[in-house]
């Protein structure tokens, strides 16, 4: 007799496992895209604003997706759902919360809508005296685009003068047909050429200019020539050492705690456009920002292209240019070295005298004086007079925009 394994008994009623649906799917729930579906989400206060740094279709993003950064635009806002809708370069498109939004939202694109709203709010603060001057609200101090201050024709001719001004110091001079005391000298810094005379494979930028009232200034209406120096390129050094507000008021209580001291304050005149670039640069600028008496002077029309640009080669370190600030700083040490003046090791910007009691800050081109004898100041303005035009202020009572009253005997 055969004896065989027990077999299992299939007839027995078990507990089956719970069988999942078949339209079950592992994807993660679609962001709701139509309108009619946005509706059906769950309401919300009617209190929710959209984030104040936030402009519609200015306000970029940029999200990882993979290995690639992809930068979009908030286009839209929906206050019910206090969702913001997110348009990609590349045609995509999705939602984003606010706290999303505050994550990958692109700073720098915030400073950027700050500096064009300030912009907008200084355009509307543009208003007249009874003379017809333009002049700024008390709430700003930015300089106006040339081209709106000469949009009013009663204050046009002054501002076409103040024009030719700056183009008269920047290149060499101005004012062939005004009267002697009016003439404008010129500091060489750049001058006018034809098209075909940009060396081949040089970057050529664009003119900025920049209008604002100084009344405080021989001349008040005041126009900036600036070279947009964000197009060319340059890899060397930009930085320079000027004294913080930390250092002045060091140096103007060392003053009053030292017997028979005084303050004097210096201001050097085109202190950049003293300094020569070492290779030039080019820049172009269109007709309707050349003052006739710049067209007439310089015969400007000969050397204009098919698009009305007149092109100019730049060979002094004029605002605007990236390197210009750190070679004019160079500049002055060199010239202030030999006279016995250096800078110190341990604070920037303040400066001192080999053997001679004195002591100055230096803020670019204003120098606060420290000075216990006349003739150790005099020395130091004789010094900077070798090599720039310098204005000398004995009673030291501005220094970089701080009004000073000084009463010695007490």
């Amino acid at each position: 007799m055969m004896f065989q394994p027990p077999q299992k008994d299939y007839t027995r009623n078990t507990a089956s496992p719970p069988r999942v649906s078949d339209t079950a799917t592992s994807e993660a729930p679609r962001v709701l895209r139509s309108e009619t579906a946005r509706r059906q989400s769950p309401r919300v206060l009617e209190t929710n604003k959209m984030l104040e740094n936030v402009i519609i279709n200015q306000t970029q993003v940029k999200k990882k997706f993979g290995r690639h950064v992809f930068t979009g635009t908030v286009t839209k806002y929906d206050q019910k759902a206090n969702l913001y809708f997110i348009e990609y370069a590349d045609g995509d498109c999705e939602e984003m919360t606010e706290k999303n939004i505050q994550k990958y939202q692109c700073t720098a694109n915030i400073r950027t809508v700050n500096r064009l709203k300030q912009r907008v709010e200084n355009n509307k603060t543009i208003k007249y005296c009874k003379d017809k001057r333009p002049y700024h609200s008390p709430h700003t101090t930015m300089p106006m685009p040339y081209g709106m201050m000469k949009q009013n024709p009663e204050t046009k001719k002054a501002w076409d003068r103040a024009g030719a001004n700056e183009y008269g110091r920047l290149m060499q001079g101005i004012g062939k047909n005004r009267k002697p005391e009016e003439r404008i000298t010129g500091m060489n810094s750049m001058k006018f050429i034809h098209k075909q005379n940009v060396p081949k494979g040089k970057i050529v930028t664009y003119a900025r200019f920049m209008a604002n009232i100084r009344p405080q200034k021989d001349e008040p209406y005041r126009m900036r020539l600036t070279a947009g120096g964000d197009r060319l390129p340059y890899n060397g050094k930009k930085s320079t050492e000027t004294a913080g507000l930390e250092t002045t008021k060091i140096l103007f209580n060392s003053v009053v705690s030292t017997p028979g001291a005084r303050f004097a304050c210096y201001d050097i005149s085109n202190m950049y456009l003293n300094t020569t670039l070492p290779s030039p640069e080019y820049m172009m600028i269109h007709q309707s920002l050349i003052p006739q008496e710049v067209m007439d002077e310089y015969n400007v029309e000969q050397s204009l292209d098919e698009n009305g640009y007149a092109y100019v080669e730049i060979t002094g370190a004029i605002y605007g240019l990236a390197q210009s600030g750190y070679l004019a700083n160079q500049d002055l040490i060199k010239n202030l070295v030999p006279y016995g003046y250096y800078p110190s090791k341990r604070t920037p910007g303040l400066w001192h005298h080999k053997t001679r009691s004195i002591k100055f800050s230096l803020v670019t081109d204003d120098f606060g004086v420290k000075y216990e004898e006349k003739k150790d100041a005099q020395h130091l303005l004789d010094s900077i007079a070798a090599k720039y035009p310098v204005k000398a202020d004995w009673t030291g009572s501005k220094y970089i925009g701080i009004d000073l009253a000084w009463n010695y005997e007490e």
